[in-house]
C-alpha cells in the first residue's frame, strides 16, 4: 500500500479517536518491509497500539532492528514452526525473550497449528481435522476490520478476498464502512450463531469466538 495512503487512513482513525491495537501484516512477514518501523512508530505517536506477528528471519541477526521493534510494539508474536525437540523449542523462547526484552513476546506453536477456511487440500493439511462450526457464535467482525494493500476490506484473518463486506476503503470511508448496514447485519448474524448464513462462514474451521478489545485474548492461539 502507499505510504500517502497509509497516512490518510491514520488521518481517518484519528478522526474517529481510534486508540486501540493495530497491525501491519496478514499472512505476510511484515519485516521484509522497510517502512514497518517508521509506520508502527506513526500509529503509536497517534494513540494507537502496534502490535505484529512475525517468523523471526528478518529480525534474528539484526540487533538494532530488534531493538526498534522492542520499543515500538507493544507486543510481538514470533511463529516457531522448525523445532524438532521439546528442548529446541524451548531455547528458541528463551532467544527470542531475550533479544526481544524491552516488550511482550509471545509464540505461535507448530502444535497448535490448525487448517485455515482457504487451506488446500493436500497431504500436508488432510492430516488435520477440518472442523466447521456453522452454528457457533463468531465476534470477529465487531473486534477488527482488515484493509487489503489493494483498500479492499476484511472482517476476520479467514476473510482473505473480502467476501462478506466487499467494500473497498479507496472508493468509501472507514467510518462508512464500518458502520455500514451490511456490516451491522453481519455482526447481529454471528452474534446469534448464524454462521450458516454466510457462505465463507459456514465452512469456517475456526472455533467460537467471542468480543475482546485485545488480541492478545486470544491465548488459545499463542503461548507465553
Amino acid at each position: 500500500m502507499p505510504s500517502e495512503r497509509i497516512t490518510m487512513l491514520f488521518d481517518e482513525l484519528g478522526s474517529m479517536g481510534f486508540r486501540g491495537y493495530i497491525t501491519f501484516h496478514h499472512l505476510s512477514e511484515a519485516f521484509l518491509d522497510r517502512r514497518l518501523i517508521g509506520i508502527a512508530r506513526d500509529a503509536r505517536n497517534r494513540g494507537m497500539r502496534p502490535y505484529v506477528h512475525t517468523n523471526g528471519d528478518v529480525l534474528r541477526n539484526d540487533e538494532a532492528l530488534c531493538r526498534e521493534a522492542a520499543e515500538v510494539f507493544e507486543y510481538i508474536v514470533v511463529g516457531l514452526y522448525d523445532y524438532v525437540t521439546e528442548e529446541e523449542k524451548q531455547r528458541e523462547k528463551e532467544f527470542w525473550k531475550k533479544r526481544l526484552k524491552s516488550t511482550k513476546v509471545m509464540f505461535s506453536l507448530a502444535e497448535k497449528v490448525y487448517v485455515r477456511t482457504h487451506s488446500p487440500r493436500n497431504s500436508q493439511m488432510n492430516a488435520i481435522v477440518r472442523q466447521t462450526h456453522p452454528n457457533a457464535v463468531c465476534a470477529e467482525p465487531q473486534t477488527y476490520l482488515m484493509i487489503h494493500y489493494n483498500g479492499d476490506v476484511a472482517c476476520c484473518c479467514e476473510d482473505m478476498y473480502g467476501e462478506l463486506l466487499r467494500m473497498n476503503i479507496f472508493e468509501t470511508s472507514i467510518r462508512e464502512v464500518w458502520y455500514s448496514e451490511r456490516h451491522a447485519r453481519l455482526i447481529k448474524a454471528l452474534q446469534a450463531g448464524g454462521r450458516k448464513t454466510f457462505a465463507l462462514c459456514a465452512k469456517c474451521t475456526m472455533g467460537p469466538s467471542h468480543y475482546s478489545s485485545n488480541p492478545m485474548q486470544a491465548t488459545d492461539h499463542y503461548d507465553r
